[in-house]
């Protein structure tokens, strides 16, 4: 799924380069330039990419972790109860219950993975398909095609692209983090100034 998904974006991600390409070269009766970039390669590249798996794989062992522990221990109280002999029909029909929250609270979470890291795809890819074509633009390039097969080094940009996109990713960071910098200063200016308290009176 994941291979087939990344064929179509590699291909919508140069479909349009490509058509703009071939009718500047009509235009100006020169051979085309070719470069080609390893996307999938390029993608899991990035900081951005590279860094957003860590907070996912982080999310996923702090949430995982946490059912794994509610497993744990609505497995004990069962044990217990029946080692114990207990018949109560109410306290094994509320572990059993509790089960079966737990099983839709990790389903829950899978679902909430997978969409991250396709948040994270679709962002990332984003990124690429700008970075190429600033690649492109800069460096002459009048055509850049996905990677299949063999490339000569000359003509394969893709270290190139990914750090276009680090650079471009790294400006955005900054940009975000001066902004929030800004937003607490407003806050604070905004926020009333507290009033001192009174005096206590003398002993």
């Amino acid at each position: 799924m994941k291979k087939s998904i990344l064929a179509i974006f590699s291909f919508l991600l140069v479909s349009g380069m490509v058509a703009r390409a071939e009718v500047d070269r009509v235009k100006k009766g020169r051979p085309t330039k070719c470069a080609a970039v390893e996307v999938e390669k390029a993608l899991m590249s990035t900081q951005r990419y590279i860094q957003g798996m860590d907070n996912i794989k982080a999310f996923a062992e702090d949430k995982f972790n946490g059912i794994k522990a509610k497993v744990e221990a609505n497995t004990k109280k069962e044990r217990e109860l029946r080692n114990k002999g207990g018949n109560d029909n109410k306290e094994l029909l509320a572990l059993k219950h509790e089960k079966e929250n737990i099983q839709s609270e990790n389903q829950e979470i899978e679902g909430q993975l997978q969409q991250k890291q396709q948040d994270l795809y679709m962002v990332t890819m984003r990124d690429l398909q700008e970075a190429i074509e600033i690649v492109a633009k800069r460096d002459g390039w009048d055509k850049v095609d996905p990677k299949t097969f063999y490339v000569a080094p000359d003509f394969d940009i893709t270290h190139e692209v990914v750090e276009e996109t680090d650079k471009r990713y790294k400006k955005e960071k900054s940009a975000s983090k001066f902004k929030k910098k800004e937003q607490k200063q407003a806050v604070a200016k905004e926020a009333p100034k507290g009033k001192s308290l009174p005096a206590a009176p003398a002993a």
